[in-house]
């Protein structure tokens, strides 16, 4: 009896992880498919942190930029020997460690609470930030005017970065990190406004009585 409750326990633990992983959604839609059995205030809590992770994952991206920027400051800084220089761009570095560290706390705060909420393991990265279409109906005018804001301040980093590039490659001394960590802030910025966008096509879907997952999927 004791063999055989100890054979059924160690099923039980192999199957329990088991059936709790579901395999990671790397679109909204795909994770209200697989919370299609779930209540609406659920789904809607669900996406609203899916969006949040994904905001989270581009701001752990600009924080580690910005670390690595810090570093090569103080690099440039030991060289020039100025130790006034060295201890300010140290303290710049210890700084943005920190806040590296923070943001990353942050992030797994998001997964844990959005892998609690659906039974589903947020252990990646995701690469696919949600996307807003270039013409609007049935939302908040801010919502939409903040989708416009953030796509036109991608664009206008974009071509900086293209720009900084050239001037690069013909010999120019520029600063590529700084053009990098403007855009990855710019696409913060895109995805913070697109989750926001869908958010609110979810909710109005919702009070509609008709498929968040076809309203989300036809944008």
């Amino acid at each position: 009896m004791k063999q055989v409750l100890i054979v059924l326990g160690l099923v039980m633990t192999l199957a329990a992880p088991w059936t709790a992983r579901a395999e990671m959604p790397q679109t909204d839609v795909d994770l209200l498919a697989q919370l299609d059995t779930h209540t609406t205030p659920l789904k809607l809590k669900a996406l609203e942190g899916y969006y949040a992770l994904h905001v989270s994952e581009l701001d752990v991206q600009m924080k580690i930029e910005l670390r690595t920027g810090a570093f090569f400051a103080l690099r440039g800084a030991t060289e020039s020997g100025d130790a006034a220089a060295i201890s300010q761009a140290q303290l710049a570095l210890d700084g943005a460690g920190a806040t590296v560290k923070t943001v990353q706390a942050e992030n797994l705060k998001l997964r844990n609470q959005l892998s609690d909420l659906t039974g589903i393991d947020f252990d990646a990265s995701l690469v696919m930030a949600p996307a807003a279409p270039d013409t609007f109906k049935d939302v908040p005018v801010d919502v939409a005017s903040d989708v416009v804001q953030a796509r036109s301040a991608w664009k206008k980093a974009r071509l900086k970065l293209l720009d900084v590039q050239e001037r690069y490659n013909q010999g120019e001394k520029v600063s590529i990190g700084n053009a990098m960590r403007a855009i990855t802030k710019a696409e913060i910025s895109m995805a913070r406004a697109a989750g926001s966008y869908r958010l609110a096509v979810a909710k109005i879907a919702a009070s509609r009585d008709v498929s968040m997952r076809d309203a989300l999927n036809d944008l």
